[in-house]
């Protein structure tokens, strides 16, 4: 196998827009179209978190998760990730016959759910005791916001 290595960073805190007087929740935070055109390379890079903080004096960005979670993302070094917010698609199960054992053991997939979908969408699913459905670690956003 070839494989490169190159460093990711996260800008994981959001500054206040000069702007504005309140901060409008977005996820990815207030990046730039050219930011988040340059961040699908596989490169060097510090990019915005999804999941970013608000500024000092902001409770959330409307965007949270669970910290159990959280240091589940941490731990990842591969990620096959997918979101569905306001029950607009259904929940598509990789195909485990077509992924490898190595890749079942070292990468982690993960599904982001806000309430609404989850209520809807998980209707016939039921998540194990660690909260997978097949090969999705099923993770919970709440205080979603429609700006994505």
């Amino acid at each position: 196998m070839n494989f490169t290595y190159f460093s990711v960073d996260y800008i994981d805190r959001e500054q206040k827009p000069y702007s504005l007087n309140h901060l409008e929740p977005k996820f990815g935070g207030h990046q730039t179209l050219n930011e988040r055109e340059n961040s699908y390379y596989a490169r060097n890079q510090t990019i915005h978190c999804g999941f970013v903080k608000g500024p000092k004096g902001y409770t959330s960005t409307g965007f949270d998760v669970n910290e159990k979670d959280k240091e589940l993302m941490a731990y990842c070094q591969v990620v096959v990730s997918s979101c569905i917010f306001g029950s607009s698609d259904f929940l598509r199960r990789p195909t485990s016959k077509l992924i490898s054992t190595y890749s079942k053991k070292h990468v982690c997939f993960m599904m982001f759910l806000d309430e609404v979908t989850k209520k809807t969408l998980l209707e016939g699913h039921v998540p194990d005791d660690e909260g997978y459905i097949g090969l999705w670690k099923i993770i919970l956003v709440k205080t979603y916001h429609t700006q994505i």
